[in-house]
This record gives structure tokens, C-alpha cells and sequence, in this order.
């Protein structure tokens, strides 16, 4: 019995031997061995040779069994040696190594890789720490999901890669399958647990802005499709469900509401604008779909969250930071009203839209921070001009803002104001400044974009970035690169210099 290796499993160490006469694979107890030698017998097969028995024997799958998170969890903990959880059908996963969605056909293999929404830029400290440096979840809207995938999709059809279409697609038909009981989008997905509700006060809310945000996207990739010949009827249909949900909870006043019971569909919180987002996705699914009452429920909403706007105080948004302002809540404010201005040409909602805007440049740096000298931003010389804040709560600095990019700039067509074309110049320029540009540059792998820059003692010292890569901040800039591709001769990006320590470079 030629022994393969020798191994722990469940505090007893085995060995893993192949059984010559019976031609099968065993594993022993170690304990049961009482000697050991180089045989001289003329072996039937090689070594190479029974190591590919082994390669082909573990693909084959014999046993199909459906497993809820708890017993996935003691599979891992206590499973047979021998045997290996693989997942059927096809799911979405993220690179492990920059934060890029890949699809995986898993039938009958172990699978290599899951969602995540973050990457560690240290690949050895994340493998010591047992992978603790990456987050296995996937949001289907905010931190992650539908904008991305529809970014990648976009990026795939345009330039014939079909692995990076096909990528995007297999996101997009993960979260098209993962209605709640209500009717609206999960959250979130979580390894060994599954669809969940997100970050949010109690654990059977949903909130507003997080399926909102997935449900336009989806839209947008819908239309995408379309234009191209292709056709998605899983989407469609949770399109529709998510967009009769709004509409049918929507308060006679406008009000979507921000949070809902994931089982019953009530609204849980009406306070806060975290149903903005719903406008958007309301008026472009009219036109995609075809469903003219949608237009009237998001007209509505726009006279209710006109309040905000004119106070000057917009709020709840992202999930992590309960009803507080965030720059977030300016850039889907700024969405929300261009969208209504280019339905029905209201001055009013242009005049909300440049409201929203004048309020989100207070998160917007006009200058370049000093930074420590020896701190890693000062080095890389960053130039903090055109960041955005994330909010009081989260102070750092982020590139979210790149998510309203083309309403900013048709915003600026619109008004003929330059400001807002400068502007969003500014934060365009400034996050094409640290996306790593080969494994190694600033601690990272190619690829990798940081979800923080640290532009003062919170968190972080002034002057570090987060040493994680988030699938949101590759995804906005390859979202806001694409689209603002057709503005490139009023962006004058190329006429940007920026002069570092080893001189000047475009």
C-alpha cells in the first residue's frame, strides 16, 4: 500500500494510502501503522499514475445533497476526510486578488473562489490570518453588486472580452435570483449563510437606498442588453417586482419610506431620504419597460424629497451610518432630480438638481492636503484636490462620487454653469491617481484601488491609505472611465500633469 501523505483531520492524524489489490483509494489511522518500507515489488502503476487516479476520482461526484448554512458550517468542521463540498450550478465570485467578479461553473470540483467585497493588499498576512483580510459577502447595490457587474458588462460587449461580459451577466443573475419574501432584493450575500438583510439596525429590515441602487442598475444593464440583442427575463421580472413594490408602499406624499420588513413588506422607518434612489430607477424602468404609471410615483416622490434639498440636510443613505448625512445622500439627490428634469424639463427639478450639487461640493476637497512627510500619500505625492469626505462619521476621504458622474456633467449642460464641469474634473482626475499599476506599486496588486484615503487622525494616521481593495471603488472608476468617455474632449483629462518626485507626468 503505497501511503500518498499523512495528515490531521479532526485532531487524528491519518494517512492517505492506495490499496494496490483493490485499487481504491483509503485513509488510516496512523496509529494502526506498525511498519514501513521502500517496497521492491514491480509496481503495476507510477506514482505520477495513481496521483491522476486520485485527480480524476476527486471530480467525480457520487452524492448530491442540499445543505443549509448550519450544516455547510459543521461540514467544514467536521467533514470525512476524502470528501469535498462542491457547489452546483453557477455563482459569481470576486478575484480574491483585486476585487474584480469573475463566474465560476462549480459542478463537481471544489470551488476557488466566492464573493468578496473587499481584498487584502497583503496576500501572506490574509492567508496567515485565514483569509480574514477579504470579506466574503456581496451587497447586490452600494458596496457592491449591480452597479459593478453592469460596469464590467458594459466593459465586456464594448471590447469583445466576453469573460468580463459574461462575469457581469453572472452577477447580475445571482442578484435577479434573490428576491426576499416581501418582493424586493436581498441585501446582501454571505458565504455559509446566504441571502441576508444588510447592514441595518434590525435584522429583518431592508433598506431602501441599497435596492434601489441595485434595482436602477439592473435597469440600465436591461437596456444594455437590449440594445444588443440580448434578452433577460429573470432580470425583468425582478425588475418589475421591485419597482411594484416601490409604488404600491409609496405614501400619499411621495415618501417611499427608508427601511422594510423583509418578511411582510411594511414599512419600517419612513424618516430620511433613503428612498431617493427609487425615483431613478422609477423613471428609467417606465421607459425600459414600458410601465407609464411608474413616472408618476417618482414625479410624487420628487415634490416630497424636494425638503431636503432645500434644507440643506439630506440623509440615510448607506446602511453603516443610520440616518446621518453623507455625501452619498448628494450624490443620489443629484441623480434623482436630473432624471426628473429630463422627464418632464420641470426648471424646478434642475434647480433641486443644482442644489443637490452646490450641497455635495461641501464634502469635495478644492485643495491638495499637506501630508506628513514620510507618510505613504506624501511619497506617492496624492493630490487630495477633487476627493470627496465620506461623511462626519466616516472621515476619509472616497471616490463614491464617481457614481454621478454623467448626471453631473449633463448637469453642467443643462445649466451652462463650468463649475460643475471643473469640478467633476477634479474628482475624475483625482482617483485615476492610485489604482495599482503592477503587483508591488504602493503594497498592492495590479489592479487594486483603496477605499480610503486618510486626510486626518481618524481611523488611521494622516497620510495612510486602507490596505483593502474594495470591488465598489474598482467599480466606479470603471463605471465613471466608460462613461465619461463621450465628454473626453470637454474633460481635457489628458491636459492634467501632475509633478512627483521623479518629475512630471500626465
Amino acid at each position: 500500500m503505497p501511503a500518498l501523505h499523512i495528515f490531521n483531520a479532526n485532531a487524528q492524524w491519518l494517512a492517505e494510502v492506495f490499496d494496490l489489490e483493490a485499487e481504491e483509494f483509503r485513509y488510516l489511522p496512523v496509529d494502526m501503522l506498525r511498519d514501513s518500507a521502500v517496497s521492491d515489488r514491480e509496481m503495476k502503476w507510477s506514482e505520477q499514475e495513481i496521483l491522476e487516479k486520485k485527480r480524476i476520482r476527486t471530480r467525480e461526484a457520487n452524492l448530491v445533497v442540499r445543505l443549509d448554512a448550519t450544516g455547510i458550517r459543521r461540514f467544514k468542521r467536521m467533514h470525512p476526510p476524502g470528501i469535498i463540498l462542491s457547489l452546483t450550478g453557477v455563482s459569481a465570485i470576486c478575484s480574491r486578488k483585486t476585487g474584480r467578479l469573475w463566474p465560476i461553473a462549480s459542478r463537481g470540483r471544489c470551488p476557488r473562489f466566492r464573493w468578496s467585497e473587499t481584498a487584502a493588499f497583503d496576500r501572506e498576512l490574509n492567508n496567515n490570518v485565514r483569509g480574514l483580510g477579504d470579506r466574503p459577502h456581496m451587497h447586490v447595490g452600494w458596496v457592491s453588486g449591480a452597479p459593478y457587474a453592469y460596469a464590467l458588462l458594459m466593459y465586456g460587449r464594448k471590447h469583445g472580452l466576453a469573460k468580463y461580459a459574461e462575469a457581469g451577466a453572472a452577477v447580475l443573475d445571482k442578484i435577479a435570483s434573490g428576491l426576499s419574501p416581501c418582493g424586493i432584493f436581498w441585501a446582501s450575500w454571505i458565504v455559509d449563510r446566504g441571502w441576508t438583510t444588510g447592514w441595518n439596525p434590525r435584522k429583518n429590515w431592508l433598506q431602501a437606498r441599497t435596492i434601489a441602487e441595485a434595482t436602477l442598475f439592473m435597469i440600465r444593464a436591461l437596456r444594455f442588453e437590449r440594445e444588443r440583442g440580448f434578452e433577460h427575463e429573470d432580470w425583468k421580472r425582478a425588475v418589475l417586482s421591485n419597482l411594484r413594490f416601490a409604488m404600491e408602499h409609496q405614501r400619499e406624499d411621495g415618501n417611499f419610506g427608508s427601511y422594510y420588513d423583509c418578511e411582510q413588506g411594511t414599512v419600517e422607518e419612513w424618516d430620511g431620504a433613503g428612498g431617493i434612489l427609487w425615483i431613478a430607477a422609477l423613471l428609467e424602468g417606465a421607459d425600459v419597460l414600458g410601465e407609464p404609471e411608474f413616472t408618476r410615483a417618482a414625479v410624487r416622490a420628487g415634490g416630497y424629497y424636494e425638503r431636503f434639498v432645500r434644507d440643506e440636510y439630506i440623509y440615510g443613505a448607506p446602511e453603516d451610518v443610520h440616518l446621518t448625512p453623507t455625501s452619498e445622500d448628494a450624490y443620489n439627490a443629484v441623480v434623482a432630480y436630473v432624471l426628473l428634469y429630463e422627464h418632464d424639463r420641470d426648471n424646478r427639478w434642475l434647480e433641486l438638481a443644482a442644489s443637490a450639487a452646490d450641497w455635495m461640493m461641501t464634502f469635495r476637497w478644492t485643495y491638495n492636503i499637506e501630508f506628513p512627510r514620510h507618510s505613504l500619500l506624501r511619497q506617492y505625492d496624492f493630490r487630495s484636490r477633487g476627493a470627496d469626505q465620506a461623511s462626519s462619521s466616516n472621515q476619509h476621504l472616497h471616490n463614491y462620487g464617481l457614481f454621478c458622474v454623467p448626471e453631473m456633467l449633463r448637469l453642467w449642460k443643462y445649466t451652462g454653469d463650468a463649475y460643475y464641469l471643473e469640478r467633476t474634473r477634479d474628482h475624475l482626475a483625482c482617483f485615476l491617481q492610485f489604482i495599482a499599476r503592477e503587483d508591488g506599486d504602493f503594497n498592492a496588486y495590479k489592479g487594486m484601488v483603496t477605499e480610503r484615503f486618510y486626510n486626518t487622525n481618524c481611523f488611521q494616521p494622516k497620510g495612510m491609505m486602507l490596505t483593502l481593495s474594495h470591488s465598489w471603488c474598482v467599480g466606479l472608476v470603471l463605471y465613471a472611465a466608460q462613461e465619461a468617455l463621450v465628454w473626453q474632449d470637454e474633460l481635457r483629462l489628458s491636459d492634467i500633469s501632475v509633478r512627483g518626485r521623479e518629475g512630471t507626468a500626465s
